[in-house]
């Protein structure tokens, strides 16, 4: 491996490692929109208990 990189030119390795922090960013942004829909769902059904605990209370 080391071999291999060596043996590319700087701008391969610049687009290389650009590629690398593109890659990382996508895959990190759509983890991200995963976890706040799964959060956003859970904020919902707290909301409806939250209500349904203020109705019992009265």
């Amino acid at each position: 491996m080391l071999n291999f990189l060596e043996s590319l030119s700087f701008t391969k390795k610049y687009i290389f490692a650009l590629s690398l922090i593109a890659f990382f960013s996508v895959s990190a942004y759509l983890n991200l929109v995963r976890l706040i829909d799964s959060q956003s769902n859970d904020a919902e059904i707290l909301n409806i208990s939250g209500k349904q605990r203020m109705l019992s209370k009265k």
